[in-house]
């Protein structure tokens, strides 16, 4: 409210300023006053009209501002994303089909007050309408790794979505990693950075959906805030437990749902951290039963002869595989290795009688051998599965290992790291755009060192070329040439985390093109006023031509509400957005500064090959400076990654790592982010960064 107070001050000022000036340059006409060439009343035209266009961008950007913060409207078009893009995740979570296990929940008391309404028991199927029978509607996932529980969160999410019952005000519920938020920033400011980040809305949107209550926060992973497994009372866990806890709906706690493993929440409440007024509900772990009829969906039912012994020894307490196929990750895992098949013969590489019988160092086999045994495994099945045709596959299993290796590595790392530029790093989220500490600054000095090293060059040649023919005038054009190139370096230097841009058109019916062009028109018809009639024509003319080219860079500078296909584009969209406004925009309109620099008084005869030459310089000079301070920056900077990385990662790694998301089944996305398909297997990863050489396709 203040702010928009304080906004509309402004604009009120501006106007009654033009007012002013345009009643006194009137009265000065009405005298008969003269100023050079200037008549007063053309001026005082000029001057109204700029007062008419300034009010006219007023209401255009107020009815912009009144669009960013219509809730309703947004809430429907954040619903449609959020759906869109949980059905997705929901599949490959699955492994790329549609068969899940209907698993089982029960609910388990937290100490102090509990939500009401809560059943003693539950499963998958029905959670959508779990959830809304709690009062308040807060609720705390909770079960062993692999257990399924963000497959019950996104079971959630889409039975909330797609509730006939649904209301317009209803909140939208979205997911949002816990291993990103540092506690110290309040519940609304993480949110807001969260619809902005990952959905690329505009802030205001953003803000006015969480100040209006229209986003359930879906808060994944809360055991994975800290690396130690043990987490107390003053780890980041418990500081966003007490954040949550305090974060109000009017009188009563916010609604929300948390997932979480069993032991790290356990031990959160020896320490008494935990979600109030709350329901705890624990995954329970698979039976034969549905193992059984899991298999049969996957596999065929014509399998289930081969998979009998794994079925028996589940159904066997105490079996090691009782405990290490307990879960539906791991049972996914299992159905995948073993069900791969030869690319030639077809034949069976694995019989999953072999399970029953595995052993480890120990001499008997245990839950975390036959773990690892799988893992070991899962990435060559999983790239022998995207073959086709009787083809290979695009990318060797050993190659897949050793990359996800290098990420899992990274990621782990970051549980521990202490912040960098001001930013907590990610333990789950692969942002491509911010992955350049990977390389630590060498990304970041790559991106200086270019940026300055063609700006020096380039410079030098343009000053040399405009400067007189001396050796002083040669030197003082070089100096001015690095200076610059100095400055537009530290630029990129300082500029740690660059913001996303994208190239939107619909920005030239915003009320910013409105008011660019009024004014454009406006300063032109006062310029040419002094130049008679054909002042009045051109001094418009070239006033719209210059907000013309100011709205398209604009439109190609836009950080605006763009939703993406697949987290790499956001990368191709800052790139596009950079070489657009280079080559469209800043190289035509240089190169017409440049040329005309270079006109003698002759005119255009005096326009000669070797002035053309310096404008193209001069355009290329001033081209490479836009990503040093707005579009294309965080895409060189990725570019560049690549370039420090090679040999660890290949040589596209978004391109990579959307083929195992849409072909492996190895990640998954979330929002503008990739992540590891389980953390299981990023731990693995970690621990195991290069395979073994038996892990290798036939």
């Amino acid at each position: 409210m203040n702010g928009d107070r304080r906004s509309g001050g402004i604009w009120a000022l501006a106007c009654g300023l033009l007012l002013v000036l345009a009643g006194a340059v009137a009265v000065a006409g009405l005298r008969k006053a003269t100023w050079g060439g200037i008549d007063p009343l053309s001026a005082t035209l000029s001057l109204l009209s700029l007062l008419v266009a300034v009010w006219t961008g007023r209401q255009a950007a107020r009815a912009e501002r009144a669009d960013d913060t219509d809730v309703d409207r947004w809430t429907r078009e954040l619903a449609v994303r959020v759906l869109s893009d949980e059905t997705a995740q929901r599949k490959q979570l699955l492994g790329g089909q549609d068969r899940t296990i209907n698993v089982k929940f029960v609910l388990t008391p937290a100490p102090g007050h509990n939500a009401t309404g809560a059943a003693a028991k539950g499963t998958l199927k029905g959670i959508a309408g779990y959830f809304r029978e709690l009062s308040p509607q807060r609720l705390v996932i909770t079960g062993d790794p692999g257990s399924g529980k963000t497959v019950l969160a996104i079971e959630l999410i889409l039975g909330l979505l797609t509730d006939p019952d649904r209301a317009l005000d209803d909140p939208v519920p979205v997911r949002v990693p816990a291993a990103d938020w540092d506690p110290k920033v309040s519940v609304p400011d993480w949110l807001t950075t969260h619809l902005v980040r990952a959905f690329r809305l505009r802030p205001a949107t953003a803000r006015a959906l969480v100040k209006y209550d229209r986003i359930l926060p879906v808060v994944d992973g809360l055991d994975e805030m800290d690396a130690e497994p043990e987490p107390g009372y003053g780890s980041r866990a418990g500081n966003a437990l007490r954040a949550l806890n305090a974060h109000q709906r009017g009188s009563a706690k916010a609604r929300l749902v948390i997932t979480c493993r069993s032991t790290d929440y356990d031990e959160l409440i020896a320490s008494e951290a935990w979600a109030h007024d709350a329901a705890r509900i624990t995954l329970r772990p698979v039976k034969a039963k549905p193992a059984g009829r899991f298999v049969e969906a996957v596999a065929g039912a014509h399998q289930r002869a081969r998979w009998q012994p794994v079925l028996d020894a589940l159904a066997r307490p105490g079996h090691p595989l009782a405990d290490a196929l307990a879960t539906p990750w791991r049972l996914t895992v299992a159905v995948t290795v073993y069900q791969q098949r030869h690319p030639e013969t077809g034949a069976y590489l694995r019989d999953p009688a072999d399970l029953t019988r595995l052993t480890g160092p120990s001499g008997a086999a245990d839950p975390d051998e036959i773990r690892d045994h799988l893992l070991g495994l899962y990435i060559p099945a999983a790239v022998a599965a995207t073959a086709s045709g009787g083809g290979r596959p695009r990318h060797r299993p050993e190659q897949v290992h050793a990359w996800l290796g290098v990420l899992a590595r990274h990621l782990n790392a970051n549980a521990t790291r202490p912040p960098v530029a001001g930013r907590t790093l990610s333990s789950t989220d692969i942002v491509l755009h911010e992955l350049w500490p990977l390389a630590g600054n060498g990304a970041r000095v790559l991106t200086l060192g270019l940026i300055a090293f063609v700006t020096a060059v380039t410079g030098s040649v343009l000053m040399v070329a405009i400067r007189s023919a001396t050796a002083g005038g040669y030197a003082l054009g070089i100096v001015v040439a690095v200076a610059l190139a100095g400055g537009v370096g530290f630029i990129s230097w300082v500029e740690e985390w660059p913001r996303l841009t994208h190239i939107d058109l619909g920005e030239l019916r915003s009320g910013v093109t409105v008011i660019v062009l009024a004014v454009c028109a406006a300063l032109g018809l006062l310029g040419g006023v002094r130049y008679g009639a054909a002042g009045l024509v051109a001094g418009p003319a070239c006033g719209l031509v210059a907000g013309a080219l100011f709205s398209l860079w604009n439109a190609a500078m836009t950080p605006g509400s763009k939703p993406v296909a697949a987290p790499r584009d956001i990368v191709r969209d800052d790139l596009a957005s950079g070489v657009a406004v280079m080559l469209g925009l800043v190289l035509p309109t240089a190169l017409g500064a440049g040329i005309i620099a270079q006109i003698r008084p002759g005119g255009l005869n005096g326009l000669t090959a070797a002035s053309a030459t310096t404008g193209l310089v001069f355009a290329f000079w001033l081209g490479i400076l836009l990503p040093a301070g707005a579009a294309g920056l965080a895409a060189l900077r990725y570019l560049l990654l690549t370039v420090c990385m090679v040999g660890r990662l290949p040589r596209r790694p978004g391109r990579f790592l959307q083929w195992c998301y849409e072909e492996a089944a190895l990640i998954r996305v979330a929002g503008i982010a990739y992540q590891f398909r389980h953390r299981e297997l990023q731990d693995h990863l970690a621990r195991h960064p290069r395979p073994p050489a038996d892990r290798v396709l036939p």
